[in-house]
Order: structure tokens, then C-alpha cells, then sequence
């Protein structure tokens, strides 16, 4: 009767613990946040493509440099991995709290295109209303 109980258990016990990520194939995505040519020291990007379900953000580094991960919040406890799903995404800088221009800066906004590679892409803060 043990053995019955177990065994009915097993395939149970295996599919829970395959339940993994929705996440579709991710693509690195990194590069670097620049404002007037020079990188910005911190903060982070939030990357959004209108899937509910997804969550695609990203560190600012104090060089300016930042390594996309992807989230599905659809999957309790989902861990973060590394990339984005190939689309397009409107990236939105996020400075430290600490910067004074933060109010400023928070909307400036950008379109991303992730593609089925290695992404490198450079998040340029140009200011509404300045030229390049």
C-alpha cells in the first residue's frame, strides 16, 4: 500500500517541480544610458512592450552600463533571467533618487527593438526639445 501511495505521488511531485518560466526565448540586451555624450551614474530602465504577463527592467551601473533581465509574473516565485523577448519596447530611465534632475528625467522615453541576437543598444537621455 506504501509503494501505491508513492507511486501515485511521484508523477504528481514531477510535474510540480517542472513547472517553469512562460517566458518565450530570451536575447541579451545590454548597452549603456548616455546624457549629452557622457554615461549617467545609476539608476535603472524599465522596458515595456505591452505583455501583461512580463516584466523587463535593468541596473544602470556607475558607468552607465546595464544588463537586461526578464520576469514572469505570472509564475509565483519566478526567478529573473537574463534578456528580453524579441520586440519592441518603449525604455524608460529611471534616475537614483538622489539626482536632482529625476523629476525631469523620469519620462524621458525611447523605443528599443530586441531582436533574435545580441542586443547592444545605447539609451541616449537627450532632454524634450533639445537637438542632437
Amino acid at each position: 500500500m506504501r509503494f501505491g501511495v508513492l507511486g501515485s505521488l511521484v508523477p504528481l511531485l514531477l510535474v510540480l517541480g517542472c513547472k517553469g518560466s512562460k517566458l518565450p526565448e530570451l536575447y541579451p540586451l545590454h548597452g549603456q544610458v548616455v546624457r549629452a555624450g557622457q554615461p549617467v551614474t545609476g539608476g535603472y530602465l524599465t522596458f515595456r512592450s505591452g505583455v501583461s504577463n512580463l516584466i523587463v527592467t535593468a541596473a544602470v551601473g556607475p558607468d552607465g552600463k546595464f544588463e537586461a533581465f526578464s520576469i514572469d509574473t505570472t509564475t509565483r516565485g519566478a526567478k529573473k533571467q537574463k534578456g528580453a523577448p524579441a520586440g519592441t519596447y518603449q525604455v524608460t530611465y529611471h534616475p537614483p533618487s538622489t539626482n536632482q534632475n529625476a523629476v525631469a528625467e523620469e519620462h524621458l522615453q525611447q523605443t528599443v527593438l530586441v531582436v533574435a541576437a545580441d542586443n547592444e543598444v545605447t539609451v541616449d537621455l537627450m532632454l524634450p526639445g533639445t537637438k542632437k
